[in-house]
């Protein structure tokens, strides 16, 4: 059977940064495995082996909440920072859903507002 391009619509970058801000919330991986080694370059480079044209990025689980809301806002801006650049690196390959520091409401929501407005965080093009 022949198809078009793929979309992957739910990859999970996990950067560096990220991973380092875990351990200090005492987590070090995904759910019982450790965390894979990963990087944008080997991301598209399996992108490209297994044929797909484009992939919607979604920071790996557990995700930026653990019970410090500051702690939250400041690594779901980071990590939506990230993404951005990512986005913008390579338009025409990765796209991206924020992550957002629930619970905290009013946080998500300016963090929404950055990420839409400021960051213009979007599928590919």
């Amino acid at each position: 059977m022949t198809h078009g391009p793929l979309i992957d619509t739910h990859q999970h970058p996990i950067p560096e940064f990220y991973k380092r801000a875990l351990e200090i919330a005492g987590i070090h991986g995904s759910g019982e495995n450790p965390w894979a080694d990963w990087s944008v370059s080997s991301q598209l480079e399996l992108m490209d082996k297994t044929g797909i044209a484009a992939a919607i990025n979604s920071i790996a689980s557990p995700g930026v909440y653990f019970g410090d809301r500051q702690f939250a806002a400041r690594l779901a801006r980071e990590c939506n920072e990230d993404v951005a650049k990512m986005v913008s690196d390579h338009a025409d390959r990765f796209g991206a859903f924020a992550i957002l520091p629930l619970p905290d409401v009013e946080a998500a929501v300016r963090e929404a507002e950055y990420s839409l407005d400021t960051l213009k965080v979007k599928a590919p093009r």
